[in-house]
């Protein structure tokens, strides 16, 4: 785990994970950012026609993934004119821990909708703090939360909470990933800031995200993306998000995500 450049190194067939790949959960886990980052760029390596886009990324994580040399094994379900479908999932030895579909359309002439280009201030008038901002981070273990850089929108009370995020180093050494699967890795993120926004509002449960299903609008651009907590709800132990996601331009994907009590 020296890399400090990339989540994950290759190793022949396998990935291992750097400590910018590390849970906030502890130190012998993945964090699910680097868990999707990677399920989306595997899908996305079947793609060689620029003409399709992303449509739709669904994630099941369904089993905690240790921070030991994992496998990716991706095949493509459909492979046609207009649709195709890729999935992948994620191994250690030979136990499956998570699994992706993606679902990528062909362009097909201009867009005849208006997009959505409002967006919540920032990202460039925004000071670069953590995630952690009120707490001392050599309190905080390494991993993926902590690489991730992050700018905080004021809001008003009752405004939902927003924050942009960045990703400053490579998914895998060596591979320039593309905007849609940096904001993928960035998507489960989504949880820590729907429980920052429970907690100001004195709730105390606290949650982990077992999925995530995001849409895409359009292809993002740049590399700070914003997410912001639009709704949530609870109820008997579970708890389900709904996030929009920006970039500079405005509104590009919209993502759910289930969530379980931590109790």
């Amino acid at each position: 785990m020296s890399n400090p450049n990339s989540i994950f190194e290759r190793d022949g067939e396998r990935l291992l994970p750097t400590r910018h790949a590390l849970s906030f959960w502890g130190g012998d886990r993945v964090h699910g950012g680097a868990v999707i980052g990677l399920l989306a760029h595997a899908c996305e390596s079947f793609i060689q026609d620029p003409a399709f886009r992303i449509s739709r990324l669904t994630v099941d994580l369904f089993s905690p993934v240790p921070a030991q040399p994992l496998s990716v094994r991706a095949h493509r379900i459909r492979d046609g004119r207009r649709i195709s479908l890729v999935c992948a999932s994620l191994f250690f030895d030979d136990s499956e821990l998570a699994r992706a579909s993606a679902l990528f359309l062909r362009n097909r002439g201009a867009a005849l909708t208006i997009l959505d280009t409002s967006k919540p201030r920032g990202p460039g008038d925004l000071t670069t703090t953590s995630l952690f901002r009120d707490v001392d981070a050599a309190d905080i273990p390494p991993g993926f939360h902590l690489t991730v850089q992050t700018r905080w929108v004021p809001r008003l009370k009752g405004e939902p909470l927003a924050i942009w995020f960045r990703l400053p180093v490579s998914l895998v050494a060596g591979v320039n990933s593309s905007a849609w699967v940096r904001s993928a890795a960035i998507s489960d993120l989504g949880n820590a800031v729907a429980t920052v926004d429970a907690f100001e509002r004195e709730s105390v449960t606290a949650y982990i995200n077992v999925d995530t299903t995001m849409y895409f609008d359009r292809d993002p651009v740049g590399e700070w993306f914003c997410l912001r907590i639009d709704r949530q709800s609870e109820y008997a132990g579970s708890s389900i998000i709904e996030i929009s996601h920006f970039d500079t331009r405005g509104r590009f994907a919209r993502s759910l995500q289930s969530r379980i009590s931590n109790t």
